[in-house]
């Protein structure tokens, strides 16, 4: 599950199964993240025309029931920042 927070935070909400102790498979994790990333970087170059401007940082990771990652964009430089209007 995907939850936006502030304005350019996005969360994501992993469960693990219960056969695992609600543990997050390791492969199901990466799998996860990794096509989360490919559409965070296909956005980015949608919005800056074919050139990403944007790294995205893991703000906030946590362990707990259930597991979950904070995703933030940075601006590679402030020319291309676009998220103030």
């Amino acid at each position: 599950m995907i939850q936006p927070l502030e304005e350019k935070q996005i969360k994501i909400r992993l469960e693990g199964a219960r056969d695992n102790g609600n543990h997050v498979d390791l492969a199901a994790f990466l799998s996860a993240i990794s096509a989360f990333k490919s559409a965070l970087n296909d956005a980015d170059k949608l919005v800056y025309r074919g050139t990403g401007s944007s790294k995205f940082l893991v703000t906030d990771l946590s362990h707990s029931s259930p597991a979950t990652v904070t995703i933030e964009p940075v601006p590679l430089s402030q020319h291309n920042d676009k998220t103030e209007s």
